[in-house]
């Protein structure tokens, strides 16, 4: 199984922790949002050491064809994955040989048959934020280990109150774990905020000169959030609409 998608796993099923008796975790056990290292654009030829910090990292698939050797020593001992770009055929034992350990993949043009022979690898399904809510709820049964919503943070440096918004219905509605993007300069309050939501990880695009240090100050941040309350899915229950005889009838019974 992959690890990446093992500690997502773990995440997922230890936070908010549920009503109940249960002890409160030592500092060891407690759960902490997982972050991922976004790659484009990083030298790996003199990248050993410098995603110290980070869970996983995340390369592009063309950066994949242009140095397998160096991707591979560059990422010894840290799960690292790679993003699909547009449909195609993919050669993914290439990339399982290289040790690819997840894949990220559009679900808009992406084949079926991609990955589908390989179980030891990750599959994480990304999809646009203005996916509607059945579409969202189909998810649920596929053959996708976690969901990652798409980057559309362009040139913004913060998040905002409808990046929460669409956080929070897909965490309201998915059963998998959700990952999302934040900017390379987010902030403590904007990380306590997505960790209150639900989502399970965030994926920030390292540039070059960020390399140094700056994933030690994130994974820093984030094992100093306070770990959320609110139960994930705790979305109101519908109850069906009633059918039977008129208030009246019912008041007349009872007497």
């Amino acid at each position: 199984m992959s690890r990446f998608i093992d500690k997502l796993s773990r995440v997922l099923q230890a936070v908010p922790q549920p009503m109940g008796f249960r002890t409160t975790p030592s500092a060891s056990e407690r759960p902490e949002m997982l972050l991922v290292a976004g790659l484009a654009g990083v030298d790996f030829d003199g990248l050993a050491g410098g995603i110290e910090g980070a869970d996983a990292g995340l390369i592009s698939w063309s950066c994949l064809n242009a140095d397998k050797q160096a991707i591979g020593a560059a990422m010894a001992g840290v799960s690292w994955g790679v993003r699909l770009e547009g449909a195609g055929q993919y050669d993914i034992s290439a990339a399982v040989a290289a040790g690819c350990d997840f894949l990220v993949f559009p679900a808009t043009n992406t084949p079926l048959g991609v990955g589908k022979d390989y179980d030891e690898i990750g599959r994480i399904l990304q999809v646009e934020p203005s996916l509607d809510i059945g579409m969202v709820r189909a998810i649920n049964d596929l053959p996708v280990d976690a969901v990652l919503v798409a980057n559309e943070m362009g040139e913004r440096a913060f998040l905002t109150w409808h990046h929460l918004m669409l956080f929070q219905r897909f965490v309201d509605l998915l059963s998998k774990p959700l990952l999302v993007y934040v900017p390379s300069e987010v902030k403590t309050g904007e990380l306590q905020a997505l960790w209150e939501t639900g989502v399970c990880g965030v994926v920030v695009e390292i540039k070059p000169e960020q390399m140094t240090g700056w994933l030690k100050e994130l994974r820093r941040m984030m094992g100093e959030l306070t770990p959320p309350k609110r139960k994930r899915g705790g979305g109101k229950a519908i109850l069906p609409p009633y059918v039977g005889g008129s208030a009246e009838a019912d008041i007349d019974d009872a007497e």
